[in-house]
């Protein structure tokens, strides 16, 4: 009975920690790169078609300034654009365990964000988001509070 109990407790507990990851995961919704060159072109932002072995459908847009650029990639399939979802990650956590990038990363379910400085102090702010084989990468060449807001505000305004 008391074996019964501590795998009925266990599967209990996993399950529970499951909830929020998937929860995280829910928040990033979907779109088309129509939708996409819809939103952005609203925002005022130049819109290039681009391509790649990897992808179905790649879009660039440009911020007026041009120092906002924001990525839109829709992959073959959704093991691919986790694969390289996680390699952004990764790349990123190695260059700032070498001591090439200073500041923040942080991964939550679907979202990555890092608010990180290179070896010359130049800033930069970035939010990576994913869904099944979407992803939309936001890069800004200065991370203070205005550029992080309006690049957060693209995403929110992107994918929810």
């Amino acid at each position: 009975m008391k074996a019964t109990m501590k795998k009925v407790l266990a599967t209990v507990l996993v399950c529970a920690m499951a909830l929020p990851l998937a929860a995280c995961g829910s928040k990033v919704k979907k779109i088309t790169a129509k939708e996409f060159k819809k939103t952005m072109k609203a925002e005022d932002y130049r819109c290039v078609d681009g391509s790649g072995k990897k992808y179905k459908d790649m879009v660039t847009a440009t911020s007026e300034e041009g120092d906002i650029q924001v990525i839109y990639y829709l992959f073959k399939d959704a093991d691919k654009a986790k694969d390289e979802f996680d390699d952004v990650y990764d790349k990123m956590k190695d260059m700032k365990d070498e001591e090439d990038l200073d500041g923040s990363i942080k991964k939550s379910g679907n979202k990555i964000t890092a608010n990180i400085y290179d070896d010359d102090d130049h800033a930069m702010y970035v939010v990576c988001v994913r869904n099944g084989e979407m992803i939309i990468n936001a890069m800004a060449r200065d991370n203070d509070k205005s550029t992080v807001k309006e690049v957060d505000e693209i995403i929110k305004k992107l994918v929810g």
